[in-house]
């Protein structure tokens, strides 16, 4: 993540947290509130914010689906191939 998205971050959770006012050197950039609560905040911030985990949560899903999708290929092949491996015991089975 870039330093935007993790300074975000950082002061989104000490919002969370109740320690607005207490540290701000981890919040650069960001406006310095006086008041301890979440319903203070910057309404941009929150928005930012959910459209950041938004994104992320959409690359996992997809990063879950290419995996999932990988299993299920190599299932479909083990399947295939155990189908081809009983048929050559038949067809074979009977010279031996």
């Amino acid at each position: 993540m870039n330093s935007v998205a993790i300074n975000l971050r950082i002061h989104f959770m000490s919002a969370i947290k109740g320690e607005m006012g207490q540290d701000t050197s981890n919040t650069k950039g960001v406006a310095s509130l006086t008041n301890m609560s979440l319903k203070y905040l910057p309404q941009h911030l929150i928005n930012a914010y959910y459209c950041l985990r938004h994104m992320q949560t959409r690359d996992y899903k997809i990063k879950l689906l290419y995996c999932l999708n990988y299993f299920r290929a190599i299932q479909k092949r083990m399947m295939l191939d155990l189908k081809e491996f009983g048929t050559r015991e038949r067809i074979y089975g009977d010279q031996t």
